[in-house]
């Protein structure tokens, strides 16, 4: 068999069909991938992680997700946000998504994980875990003692004290492929431990209760084994959103490697460990008058992703995110309240975060051009809203049927953009408009809401 030229390799790579065409990745969708935005750096974090790029071939965003994951997870559960009356913490799953080798995923970990500790608080390195193979294994890590009465064994065990824990993976695949395994309780458990929420194991052997944890996960994971590992149940089942992906490339080359750290890093370091000392002592954090007005102007904007099916699922969880960024900003000011400045930076973290899933999920169920026709129109028209007979209209052909409509109208109220209202019309006859939920009240009204 004679060797092949390029041009024969090429057509014979161009009539394989691949052998699973939804988990096939588009090059052209790395080009997409997203810059860090500066508003991203803020406070004392983003002072730390600007130190370290200038001396390191590790992106600024892998550094970031790093960074923040670290320090959330030394925080633990004192600094706290309510949400609907329950409470939310600084506590964060990251995804470092980069190239194998050339990301340089480990080495963000390295500075944003190693290195942030043995420089804040080298104690909490006892809390530092690598390695998660079941719920079990991981509930045994934040366990509750138990006295020999409680225990079926007639063992006690005086338990875990430190509720805190980071789990830093360097191969994200490998969680992914424990999670597929039948039987395996580590996929709620992960759940639970993002709320988190009371974990307890019912086995009857060897009972274990975990309250009050505090757990959060950074690991790394290539483009190609992050859309193989990641499977749809754990995309429709709420897992997959409650992590934050960052893209990570080398950002410059340094033959030698970084330098001594400079004044700089040392100086930024201190800066961040003061922070950090700061905040455990902070409880509840709330809103300045600021921040409760940017919130209330952006929050339909970032629980509302422009996006449906498996995209809209993986940005499903902005908000509290968002929430829990701007807490953590607040509290490394010093500060129990959150301002218009924390809000934005957590923003510029999450629309980060939003346009990565984007990039990385680029086939997922964008909204139709009707469909954003239609929302930009809704959008432009304010409170009022569009009544439905005019939508034919808007939409530019006499070709559009009602059931048209109606389709695109669905698209946008499943993705949670707009919704339908009932207005008094002409003769007491009430109307059906159409209203961006951008533009809805307070109390998620405008009028009363079509029945469906």
């Amino acid at each position: 068999m004679t060797t092949p030229d390029l041009a024969q390799l090429e057509a014979m790579i161009a009539s394989t069909p691949p052998k699973d065409t939804k988990t096939r990745i588009s090059v052209d969708s790395f080009a997409e991938m997203p810059l860090l935005p500066e508003e991203a750096l803020y406070g004392p974090i983003g002072e730390v992680v600007r130190a370290i790029a200038q001396d390191s071939e590790a992106s600024p965003a892998g550094l970031l997700g790093a960074v923040i994951t670290t320090v959330g997870a030394m925080l633990g559960r004192g600094p706290h946000c309510l949400i609907e009356g329950a409470p939310h913490h600084a506590r964060f799953m990251t995804l470092l998504v980069g190239p194998s080798s050339t990301g340089r995923k480990g080495v963000a970990m390295y500075h944003g994980v190693d290195r942030i500790i043995a420089a804040i608080d080298p104690a909490f390195r006892a809390r530092l875990i690598s390695g998660l193979s079941s719920g079990e294994g991981l509930m045994e890590a934040v366990r509750d003692g138990i006295t020999e009465e409680e225990s079926l064994r007639g063992k006690g065990d005086p338990g875990v004290s430190d509720k805190r824990l980071l789990v830093k993976l360097g191969e994200a695949a490998g969680l992914f492929k424990v999670l597929e395994r039948d039987g395996n309780t580590l996929s709620p458990r992960l759940r639970e431990a993002w709320d988190g929420d009371r974990m307890q194991n019912a086995s009857r052997q060897s009972p274990m209760i975990a309250t009050d944890p505090h757990i959060c996960i950074i690991a790394g994971i290539t483009p190609a084994e992050f859309r193989r590992s990641l499977k749809a149940v754990e995309i429709m089942n709420g897992l997959a959103n409650r992590f934050m992906p960052f893209w990570c490339e080398r950002e410059q080359f340094l033959p030698f490697g970084g330098g001594t750290p400079g004044p700089w890093f040392m100086h930024t370091i201190a800066d961040l460990k003061a922070a950090v000392d700061g905040a455990r002592h902070i409880g509840l954090v709330t809103w300045t008058d600021d921040g409760r007005q940017w919130w209330a102007k952006h929050y339909a904007e970032i629980s509302t992703p422009r996006a449906g099916g498996t995209l809209g699922t993986l940005l499903a969880r902005g908000a509290p995110i968002v929430q829990r960024l701007g807490l953590l900003f607040a509290v490394l000011d010093g500060m129990s309240e959150r301002s218009a400045a924390h809000m934005s930076a957590a923003y510029a973290v999450w629309r980060y975060v939003e346009a990565t899933w984007r990039a990385l999920y680029a086939t997922g169920e964008l909204l139709s051009d009707r469909a954003q026709l239609l929302l930009t129109e809704l959008e432009q028209a304010g409170a009022e809203g569009i009544n439905r007979s005019v939508f034919r209209e808007l939409l530019g052909s006499g070709n559009i049927s009602a059931g048209d409509i109606s389709s695109v109208l669905g698209e946008l109220r499943g993705c949670g953009l707009a919704r339908p209202h009932r207005k008094a019309g002409k003769g007491g006859r009430p109307a059906e408009n159409w209203v961006s939920v951008r533009h809805l009240s307070g109390d998620g009204r405008n009028g009363r809401e079509v029945d469906s």
